[in-house]
This record gives structure tokens, sequence and C-alpha cells, in this order.
């Protein structure tokens, strides 16, 4: 999983549930790793199973708000999260999906409410500033913020290319064409093993577009955070 070798993962975990049925972490590990993988509808087969077999678990709940999310099931995935919060205040993943769920029911103070929480649990987890940046970039146009939250990310996780995405977007947006397409071809690099091939089609996608923009730009690193 940690690898990103989310089908490999998938079938071990399987092999977990044949062995032992009871085993709910096999059945939500299963879940999280197809949910990795897009495939919603069958993550939640999984987490429901895990969930039945022990119903007081926070991070189960807080994994099965997630995969909501992506479904487009905010109701249930503010649910699922305030369930998850309830079993541990604490919770990361709870407060994650509480925060993306108030953003989408557009419930901002309350989504930035979670996200700072997220982040004053976690302060060395990337995965925290990323998801605060995309809200920071999407819903409250703060480009500033954004772009602090990505470096912060990108400094404690170099060889996510999902962070190198979404900052060759915002470096786009904000109109830094050369600076984005540094990017957005770091984000092609460091898709090739494990294969990414989403984040690949989007990167390629913008680079269309800053070459629509500005034909033949060099690229060049993105400067420091200048808000620190």
């Amino acid at each position: 999983m940690n690898r990103g070798q989310f089908r490999d993962a998938e079938r071990r975990f399987a092999t977990a549930t044949e062995v032992e049925p009871q085993f709910a972490r096999a059945w939500d590990g299963k879940g999280q790793a197809l949910m990795m993988r897009g495939e919603f509808e069958k993550a939640m087969i999984n987490f429901d199973r895990a969930v039945s077999l022990r119903p007081n678990v926070a991070g189960i709940y807080g994994h099965r708000s997630l995969a909501r999310i992506a479904m487009g099931d905010d109701s249930g995935a503010e649910r699922d999260a305030r369930r998850a919060l309830e079993l541990d205040s604490e919770l990361i993943d709870g407060h994650l999906a509480m925060a993306r769920a108030n953003a989408r029911q557009s419930d901002l103070g309350t989504a930035m409410h979670h996200f700072n929480r997220a982040v004053d649990l976690a302060p060395d987890d990337a995965g925290v500033y990323w998801w605060r940046a995309r809200f920071y970039r999407d819903t409250i146009r703060n480009g500033t913020a954004a772009f602090s939250d990505l470096n912060r990310a990108i400094e404690l996780r170099p060889s996510s290319a999902s962070f190198y995405l979404d900052r060759g977007i915002l470096l786009y947006q904000t109109g830094n064409y050369a600076e984005a397409k540094s990017d957005l071809q770091e984000a092609i690099s460091l898709s090739q093993d494990p294969k990414l091939p989403d984040v690949i089609q989007a990167a390629e996608s913008w680079l269309d577009a800053v070459e629509e923009q500005a034909p033949g730009v060099v690229p060049v690193t993105p400067p420091p955070d200048e808000s620190k």
C-alpha cells in the first residue's frame, strides 16, 4: 500500500479475508486498496463488511467516509466522519473527511476548522497539507495559502506525483507558465513507477494548456515560498 502497489495489496488482503473471514482489518485494507484504484463501489462493500465486524473502530468509518465523498454521497460521508470522530476525536481521516464533506456542502468555516485541526494533529503528514491546499486553491481561491501548503507537502514527501501536479495547476492558474511546466513534467516523471495513468493524463492535458498560453516556454523550478 505504501509503495502504491494497490493491486498487489488488494490480492494480499483478499487472501487474508479468505483465511480469516472475521478479520475486520483485512476487509478494511482491501477496501482501501480498491478505493486507491478508483473502484469505490467495490471498496464500499469491503468497508461495510469491516464495519459489521468491528462497529466501534474509528478508522474504518474514516476510510468509508472518504469513499463516500468520492462517490458524491456528501451526507453519508459526513455521517461516517462524525461517527469516526465520536470514536476518536483525533482521527486524521475523520477530520479530513468531515472537512471535505463540509466544503462540498458550502459550509466553509466548518471545513476550514477541520482542515486546520488535521494539520495541528499531524504537522509532519504531507497529505493533510495537500488536502488543505486543494481547498485553498479550488474553494477559497487563496493562491498564496495553497502554494505554501503545496510547498510544505512536497518538502515532506518529494516523491509524490500528485503534489507536483496540483502545484503545477496552481502555477498555471496564476500565470506562472514556466514554473507550471516544470512541475507538470516532474509529475509525469514521478508517475512512471508505479504507473499512475490518471496523473499522467492530467499532467499532459495541463501541459497542452501551458503550450497554448506560452508556446516553447522553458521550464523553470518554482520559487520558494515567500510567505514564510
